[in-house]
């Protein structure tokens, strides 16, 4: 599998995967990039992605690295270490892939599982309500309730936004992360902004016009890729 993805980006294209572990949000020293498994739940494929040869994994942080391969990967890889964990998933790395025209394969899993629905929320959130949040989960059935990031399905299905087949038993979706981010701001501002959905306990995160600058120059160096 990890074969195939490779051959269809090619070499002009990266690929990148969640290499998310089993370790607290700070617990440097027990991370080795080297070492150091992808959590059961992140799957088998991402797993095998980081110890493949020419796939730089991050160093940083600790809970959520990232792992790629391609001519992207390093200025990636690099923006995503140096991200603070205080900044959450404001301007993360999923951002850049959505502004970079990237795309989205779930394999085998849901949009429950889809990691750029944190980053799509809070980039719609803080574009309309001109905050600088780290995290705003609205896709909830109630404020303290679990996410509900399957709500975004009947929607992206109706924007012609996603394409959906099978391998086997294994549900295969494939979106471009733009229209991702789109639909979710949509669904933000016909659902959720008047209900309450822009309400948030969480403070605005610590130095956001160095957060910006930071994600200004990582674009920058991308476009000169």
């Amino acid at each position: 599998m990890v074969d195939a993805l490779l051959e269809t980006v090619g070499t002009a294209g990266t690929l990148i995967m969640p290499s998310h572990t089993g370790l607290g949000k700070y617990d440097f020293g027990a991370y080795d990039p080297s070492k150091t498994p992808v959590r059961k739940a992140i799957g088998a494929i991402p797993d095998t992605f980081w110890r493949r040869p020419g796939v730089r994994r991050g160093n940083y942080p600790p809970r959520h690295p990232w792992a790629a391969k391609g001519p992207l990967a390093s200025p990636l890889i690099e923006y995503s270490e140096g991200h603070p964990i205080a900044a959450g998933h404001c301007l993360d790395i999923l951002v850049a892939v959505a502004d970079l025209g990237g795309y989205v394969l779930l394999l085998g899993c849901m949009n429950r599982n889809n990691t750029s629905m944190h980053s799509a929320q809070v980039t719609a959130f803080n574009e309309l309500e001109d905050a600088c949040k780290p995290k705003r989960e609205f896709l909830r059935s109630s404020p303290k309730r679990p996410e509900d990031f399957d709500a975004v399905d009947q929607p992206l299905r109706h924007a012609g936004a996603v394409e959906i087949t099978r391998i086997g038993d294994a549900v295969i979706q494939l979106m471009r992360s733009r229209d991702l981010f789109d639909v979710v701001k949509k669904m933000y501002i016909s659902h959720y902004r008047t209900a309450g959905g822009n309400e948030s306990i969480l403070e605005d995160i610590p130095d956001p016009d160095g957060i910006r600058g930071c994600y200004a120059g990582l674009m920058q160096t991308l476009k000169r890729h």
